[in-house]
């Protein structure tokens, strides 16, 4: 019996070292994916913001978009009346004569203005609306290199996840024989010990 002890002793410290080796390996593995699955995460937060973002900056961009449109109709026909009534009053005198009476210098400084405020708003629209494309554009390429990022991050953790999966397996086989061993020396010491009693 003390022979076979010897023998299952010497197995055991044959196998101890690869034991630890593997159990170190399996850790590791576990580690790294753990690291690379919290980055992953990450990255799918940030990307669900970035795509919520870009949501509302499209909605504001359409909205800027409308209402520059809607000052663009509004400008345009305000130009076509005044066109129209220029046109009007050139072909009756007498009728430009009587609006200018009526509307006095007063008026047409009035109209000025109006006409130059409408232009103004036109130009101040055109400018948000531009911002907003520009802000989109941006959101979407920023996307774009997140996603990319993202699907990175996810092949690298399945590999990973891969890798721990396997130093796991090779672990708990590898750990079930050194059990089985170190079982057998156990019995075999408890025998020993109950044959000197």
């Amino acid at each position: 019996m003390e022979e076979e002890l010897f023998w299952k002793e010497d197995e055991l410290r044959g196998k101890t070292r690869k034991h630890g080796i593997l159990l170190k390996r399996e850790k590791e593995a576990k580690e790294l994916w753990e690291k690379a699955k919290e980055a992953q995460d990450l990255l799918e937060v940030q990307l669900e913001q970035l795509q919520k973002d870009y949501k509302e900056v499209e909605e504001q961009t359409i909205q800027a978009k409308e209402k520059l449109e809607e000052y663009h109709k509004d400008s345009k026909d305000l130009m076509e009346y005044f066109n129209e009534t220029k046109e009007e009053t050139l072909e009756d005198g007498e009728k430009l004569i009587y609006k200018i009476r009526k509307l006095g210098e007063f008026g047409v400084q009035t109209i000025k203005q109006f006409c130059d405020e409408v232009s103004i708003r036109c130009q101040i629209k055109e400018k948000e609306y531009k911002r907003l494309c520009k802000k989109l554009q941006d959101h979407e390429n920023e996307i774009l290199i997140v996603e990319e990022k993202y699907r990175n991050y996810k092949e690298n953790t399945e590999m990973l996840e891969d890798n721990f999966k396997d130093a796991s397996k090779a672990f708990a086989d590898y750990d079930k024989k050194y059990q089985t061993i170190y079982k057998e020396k156990t019995r075999i010491l408890d025998e020993i010990s109950t044959l000197q009693k």
